[in-house]
């Protein structure tokens, strides 16, 4: 488990803990946006901004059973803040995050076929 990066605390209560491997998961992601699609920087660092949401939301949980947690993503986040912050985001950044993240977990089955093989492409 490592800290969510980016997210300063207030105090030592409000860290976010997320799986470390579904941090080095984004970050490889991330690599392939900018090495292999060929992405500006200053779109992987977008995306980097959005997928954090993810990350924070899942917490502990593997991405590969995503499918269980509650809330589901989309509802969390149109009731919590950026980041479990009070307030909530514009609907067409919600919408941004969503669709950043479904692209995520499609990347994820094909690159990860076997962990993520219980994951439902209708639930994506």
């Amino acid at each position: 488990m490592v800290p969510a990066p980016g997210v300063g605390p207030q105090s030592t209560e409000e860290w976010h803990v997320v799986n470390r491997d579904n941090y080095l998961r984004v970050k490889a992601y991330l690599a392939y946006l900018s090495e292999v699609a060929q992405l500006k920087d200053s779109s992987v660092r977008r995306y980097w901004s959005y997928l954090k949401h993810l990350l924070i939301w899942a917490d502990d949980t593997p991405l590969s059973c995503a499918k269980d947690i509650q809330p589901a993503f989309p509802s969390a986040l149109a009731t919590e803040g950026p980041s479990g912050l009070s307030g909530t985001l514009a609907p067409s950044t919600a919408a941004k995050i969503v669709r950043t993240s479904k692209r995520f977990f499609r990347w994820l089955k094909v690159n990860h076929p076997t962990e993520f093989r219980h994951l439902p492409v209708s639930w994506i």
